[in-house]
């Protein structure tokens, strides 16, 4: 579950999009099941757990950003029979600089899960550390369910640099291994890349300013880039949708 502002609609002199939309992205069947606008100037997190209420999250993994970390939302998941994954960062002030504490000996020892990769000219490095033991972590006791907490390292190599970072999570799954974790962390950026990302490269989305447009056009597209991500055709999505528009065979 994540937010995006629809950056066309920002008013001049401002800094906030006027059209702010909290969407439920389900990772393996790249599909967005839900949307809700965020009410005029109120945050994402408001909007968060009325989104929940329109999904049936029984028996899934919910990921969420920093601004859904929030306890009342891990326990509504727990309610509705659901596990989490929790982005934490400094907004949690100190539950943030506790985890950091207790992951800070580990980083020493070696990673429970290790994957490298390659690609569009850049080279990266994941490491994941997990702790199901974590006593002196106070704040924790503040979290329903709490079972597991996560360190993933993170480093990058383009043009002959490297960058560095470290990413902390909540989970309330006790017993997964430490790849499938790795694999929650990963599929939270599905809706970024494969939802976000998109429209604004594919349909210019940003382009979009106007009156009520903005929001129903991006559930229009996307409509079509669910459409589009089931054609196993193997080429871009720009191209396939050029293609939809000028053949009527590949459009049905």
């Amino acid at each position: 579950m994540d937010g995006k502002q629809l950056r066309g609609t920002t008013p001049t002199g401002r800094r906030q999009a006027s059209v702010q939309l909290v969407s439920v992205w389900a990772v393996e069947q790249r599909l967005c099941l839900t949307q809700v606008p965020v009410a005029e100037k109120r945050s994402e997190a408001v909007a968060m757990p009325q989104v929940l209420e329109l999904v049936d999250v029984v028996g899934n993994v919910v990921s969420l950003d920093a601004l859904g970390t929030q306890p009342a939302l891990a326990a509504r998941l727990l309610e509705r029979e659901a596990n989490y994954v929790l982005v934490l960062k400094q907004n949690q002030r100190e539950l943030f600089a506790q985890v950091q504490a207790r992951f800070a000996p580990l980083l020493v020892q070696a990673p429970a899960q290790e994957h490298r990769e390659k690609g569009h000219g850049r080279g990266e490095q994941r490491r994941l550390w997990l702790s199901r033991y974590f006593p002196l972590v106070d704040a924790a006791g503040a979290w329903p369910g709490l079972r597991t907490l996560v360190c993933v390292q993170t480093t990058r190599w383009q043009q002959g640099r490297a960058t560095c970072a470290s990413r902390y999570y909540l989970s309330s799954l006790g017993q997964a291994s430490a790849s499938e974790l790795a694999g929650y962390v990963r599929g939270h950026w599905g809706i970024e890349n494969h939802q976000h990302w998109q429209p604004d490269v594919t349909w210019y989305e940003d382009g979009c300013r106007r009156d009520h447009a903005p929001r129903n056009l991006s559930t229009l597209r996307k409509l079509a880039l669910t459409l589009l991500q089931c054609d196993d055709t193997v080429t871009s999505l720009r191209r396939k949708r050029k293609k939809v528009a000028r053949d009527d065979n590949f459009l049905r």
